[in-house]
């Protein structure tokens, strides 16, 4: 814990097999006392066409949100 309550969370899949893999990345920080950035991310890499993970293989996001809290 800091004084910004930064949190990170990373995470990931990668299939023996053929080699696909999935990442997952959040984040999130205070940017002083109203405002907090939050970043999340879902990057899906080297996908094999026969791959359980092949009806995501076109689906990375990044999402960075920026936020003003009352």
């Amino acid at each position: 814990n800091d004084i910004q309550d930064s949190s990170l969370l990373v995470g990931g899949i990668i299939d023996h097999d053929d080699g696909s893999t999935a990442v997952l990345v959040e984040g999130e920080r205070r940017l002083g006392q109203r405002i907090t950035l939050e970043i999340e991310g879902r990057f899906f890499l080297g996908i094999d066409p026969a791959s359980d993970l092949a009806a995501f293989g076109e689906d990375d996001h990044l999402t960075v949100r920026l936020s003003w809290n009352l």
